[in-house]
């Protein structure tokens, strides 16, 4: 009897597995679905130029990280990082690309790489970064509760990146 119960055990972890399997990658999925949405709209705000719009998009609360380890807390800092930061840029332009996405519980964490092509005081630039956005749900809309942001710097050895 306890040999046809574990047969029956492992018959249905093999019929489930699958079935859990295309549930997860569905999951992940809608996931990715949302980060791409999500930095669409944060990427058309940063090019308006708009600390404002921008600070607009975060929890209240929030937490921003940025590339030199400097963190800040709560929208009305993060409105003044990016007040700053849109001073160094310039005129600029940013684009953006998810790498990978995942729900956790009533949120979503995704990772991204970002380039801003700038026209600073001292000529052009490219800025390129890497980060970690954590959305959560507020009402109906998500917000950014934390950022984090790293630069992009070549290997040892390789030439720079302009």
């Amino acid at each position: 009897m306890r040999n046809v119960l574990s047969i029956s055990a492992i018959a249905l972890l093999a019929i489930a597995a699958p079935a859990l399997a295309q549930q997860k990658a569905a999951g992940t999925d809608r996931a990715m679905a949302q980060a791409v949405e999500w930095q669409k709209r944060v990427a058309d705000i940063f090019n308006t130029h708009s600390a404002v719009g921008v600070a607009a998009l975060y929890a209240s609360d929030a937490a921003f990280v940025d590339p030199s380890g400097n963190g800040v807390k709560g929208r009305a800092a993060i409105e003044a990082v990016e007040v700053a930061t849109f001073k160094a840029w310039g005129d600029f332009k940013f684009a953006s690309t998810i790498k990978e996405a995942r729900a956790i519980g009533n949120g979503l964490w995704f990772t991204f790489e970002t380039t801003v092509d700038a026209k600073g005081a001292n000529g052009p630039f490219t800025v390129r970064l890497h980060g970690l956005n954590v959305l959560v749900r507020q009402g109906k809309d998500w917000k950014i509760a934390a950022t984090s942001l790293g630069v992009n710097l070549p290997p040892p050895g390789a030439s720079p990146q302009r």
